[in-house]
């Protein structure tokens, strides 16, 4: 029975064994007409055929149904079943021929099975007797080669098989089966290969479609291989002794018989001599020591030999890792006080950049220390680390793993010092070197160092007076590449004469001289900017001349407060606001500035030095106000300040001003040397408020600044000379170096290579002294010509 589909068709299976072929079958559909159908007819199989094959199995033929399945039963109806326990089927291909293949042992000789295709009719055949021809006369001999000759009679033209006793394949060093082939006569034909089969050993040769034969491998005749050794050679190899049949070839092989091939594919092999006495060299490289090798001499005995084992000293725990210079460090251990060299794969020593092998040495606890230079390997290349007397060892190159390290910058900062940035690993260590790699070192001694953040981000700051303007520095991070920056010049304009006066509204009036049309700004101590009644900041300008003008208005600062005047592009500059008479409040002093000196060299140039206030700004004017040349004070408060010979001309008098310190001026000397023996005369000095007047008397001969030989007196007028007092003494001097004044306005002259009983030299903060006339009366006159040539030069450009 069955039902309909939604479209009224018909689909019932009927049972195989309730219908045959032929059955006319009634269906009646519901309460519809009954309809009849006939039970087809099976396709008849015919020609069905059943053949032994290679293998001891059979092949089954014939013809039926296409494209169907075909099962293999026995009398019964039970199929036949492989050595798996699965049945034994086949099938057609489209135009019904049956292709099934029984496995050898699974039917007999004479067993009647039955071949059942699905849709085609059943066919009985018969398992064909067995009509194998007998095998006779089989002989097995040895060859020349160490082989065996197998011979014998048996079916023609077949395959011929060589097994062991349980009839598992004999095989060639290649793994193949050792099998041979009948001629049309039915004789044998089957080459053994040497070390395959051993003397005395039972082989089966077994004819495909002829009976197996049972024959023992024949006792071996050659000549005995005795006293065989195998030693190791300098150069890494191995060099084979012993005796055996004379004038013969001798192969090296494997266990398995294979043979052992050199670097280029051929087999080794020696010879030995007409008294047996064998010479075989083995390729370093080749074997490996404890390694078994047969030595096999064509018509000797073969001998087993075990490679020895190498007497070198183990190289273990070989490293190699990346140097901060580029280059690599490697290490491990192995023989001690020996030579290590670095080769490449092909055993090539690795060399430096002058074309040398890379070596190093061990100590004498066996460490190895090897340094290879920077670009002599690349990461990823193997070496071979090979100690003297000790064991090769490879190694790789590591690859390079140091973040690369960009975008660094370098800017000064407001307090004189140095910002780096950039970016390179995070959260590192970044060291400030110079050229050579030493780190850059802070006022305490102390290396500049920074560190990066999270993002890579570099923050050094480098203190004021460690690196100097164009100073190459190197930035070298930890695990990052190093940078390579070089020091900003200073462009900052120097800002003099800085002034604040009290105005009539009660605020102040900031006046100096800076970098012109600028902003400038006025801060308290901390940096704060002061800020007027509106809560702005105070700032002015600076005209095209740079002439500050800044005011401050009433209740912005009080008297006795410290401010900075900030000018952008400027120096900065520490003033106190003075009370309300104009006076600094007491208490507020200058510091001294002391020892200045100015002093030319071979090329026109000069140099002033002298002592402040440590770590602050000085600069240097000229007469007009002019900013000339600045510096800084170290640490301890020297200074050198280096002025062009053209910015200066001898004669003119400089001023040194240091910030928060007291200004002293310095006469320019002259560039040539003249020979001076003191200088005449009886000096008055007077003129101007607070004057006060000395007098000095010296002995002299000798040529005046102008070159001429004279002796007299004279009187000279400066103004505004204050605090000078007499001495007496002789003086011979060979050079004038220069003439100081405090800022007080007195002038002191300093004589070179001289001698005298007291050397004069003005105090240069205005207290009084007893010495030094005539070194003050030599630079006025100095000073009154330099004075009268540059009236008459404007006289003349007028």
């Amino acid at each position: 029975t069955g039902k309909t589909d939604g479209n009224g068709k018909i689909d019932i299976t009927v049972p195989k064994d309730s219908v045959k072929p032929g059955d006319q079958l009634t269906v009646q559909a519901g309460n519809g007409a009954p309809g009849t159908v006939t039970v087809p007819t099976d396709t008849p199989t015919t020609g069905v055929t059943i053949t032994k094959t290679p293998d001891g199995g059979y092949q089954v033929g014939g013809k039926t149904k296409p494209d169907t399945t075909v099962t293999v039963t026995d009398n019964n109806g039970n199929p036949i079943k492989d050595g798996n326990g699965n049945p034994v089927t086949g099938t057609t291909d489209g135009n019904g021929n049956i292709d099934v293949k029984i496995p050898s042992g699974t039917v007999t000789p004479g067993q009647t099975v039955i071949i059942d295709p699905n849709g085609g009719t059943k066919a009985t055949v018969t398992v064909p007797a067995d009509t194998t021809t007998p095998t006779t006369g089989v002989t097995i001999t040895k060859t020349p080669d160490g082989g065996y000759q197998v011979g014998g009679k048996t079916k023609p033209n077949t395959t011929v098989t060589v097994t062991d006793n349980n009839g598992n394949p004999i095989k060639d060093g290649n793994g193949n089966p050792v099998t041979g082939t009948t001629d049309g006569n039915g004789n044998i034909d089957v080459k053994i290969p040497g070390g395959t089969v051993t003397p005395g050993q039972t082989v089966i040769i077994d004819p495909n479609g002829g009976t197996k034969a049972t024959v023992t491998v024949p006792a071996d005749t050659t000549t005995p291989t005795t006293g065989v050794t195998i030693t190791k050679t300098p150069d890494g190899g191995y060099q084979v002794g012993g005796k055996t049949k004379p004038n013969t070839t001798v192969t090296v092989t494997d266990n398995n018989g294979n043979p052992i091939k050199d670097g280029n594919g051929n087999p080794v092999t020696g010879t030995t001599d007409g008294d047996g006495n064998i010479d075989v060299k083995i390729p370093s490289g080749t074997v490996t020591p404890g390694q078994t090798v047969i030595i096999d001499p064509n018509g000797g005995t073969k001998a087993t030999v075990t490679v020895p084992a190498d007497t070198t000293t183990p190289t273990t725990g070989v490293t190699i890792t990346k140097t901060p210079d580029g280059g690599y460090q490697v290490g491990g251990k192995t023989k001690p006080n020996t030579t290590v060299t670095v080769t490449d794969n092909n055993g090539n020593p690795i060399k430096d950049g002058n074309g040398n092998p890379v070596t190093g040495t061990t100590d004498g606890d066996g460490n190895i220390d090897v340094k290879i230079p920077s670009g002599t390997v690349t990461p990823g290349q193997t070496v071979i680390i090979d100690p003297n007397g000790g064991t090769k060892a490879t190694v790789t190159v590591p690859a390079d793993t140091t973040t690369p390290t960009t975008g660094v910058t370098i800017t000064k900062t407001p307090d004189g010092g140095y910002q780096v940035g950039g970016k390179t690993k995070p959260n590192t260590t970044v060291t400030v070197t110079d050229n050579n790699g030493n780190p850059i070192k802070d006022g305490n001694g102390n290396p500049v160092t920074g560190t990066t953040d999270g993002n890579g981000n570099i923050d050094v700051k480098i203190p004021s007076g460690v690196v100097t303007p164009g100073q190459t520095v190197i930035i070298d991070p930890n695990g990052g590449t190093k940078a390579t920056v070089t020091v900003p010049a200073d462009t900052t304009t120097p800002t003099t004469g800085v002034t604040i006066t009290k105005t009539p509204d009660g605020g102040y009036q900031v006046g100096g001289k800076t970098k012109p049309d600028t902003t400038v700004t006025v801060t308290d101590s901390n940096g704060n900017p002061i800020k007027d009644g509106n809560g702005n900041p105070v700032t002015g300008t600076t005209d095209g001349d740079g002439n500050i003008d800044v005011k401050l208005p009433s209740g912005t600062v009080t008297p006795g407060q410290t401010i900075e005047i900030d000018p952008n592009g400027g120096t900065s500059v520490t003033i106190t606001v003075p009370n309300d008479t104009g006076n600094t409040p007491t208490g507020e002093t200058k510091t001294p500035t002391t020892d200045v000196k100015i002093t030319p060299d071979d090329n026109g140039n000069y140099t002033v030095t002298g002592k402040t206030t440590p770590n602050t700004n000085v600069v240097i004017t000229n007469g007009a106000g002019n900013s000339i040349a600045s510096g800084k004070s170290d640490g301890n408060g020297n200074f050198t300040v280096p002025i062009d010979n053209g910015s200066v001309k001898p004669g003119e008098t400089l001023s040194v001003t240091p910030d928060g310190g007291t200004t002293v001026q310095v006469l320019v000397p002259n560039t040539t040397t003249n020979n001076h023996s003191g200088v005449n005369g009886n000096n008055n000095h007077s003129a101007g408020n607070n004057a006060n007047s000395g007098s000095g008397t010296g002995n002299t001969n000798g040529n005046n600044v102008d070159g001429s030989s004279t002796a007299g007196s004279g009187t000279s007028t400066v103004n505004s000379v204050k605090n000078v007092t007499s001495a007496t003494g002789n003086s011979n001097g060979n050079h004038l170096e220069a003439a100081v004044s405090t800022e007080n306005g007195a002038v002191s002259g300093l004589n070179g290579n001289h001698s005298s009983k007291d050397t004069g030299k003005l105090p240069q903060t205005g207290e009084e002294t007893s010495e030094g006339p005539i070194l003050i009366i030599l630079g006025e006159i100095l000073a009154m010509f330099g004075i009268a040539i540059k009236s008459r030069k404007r006289k003349d450009e007028k």
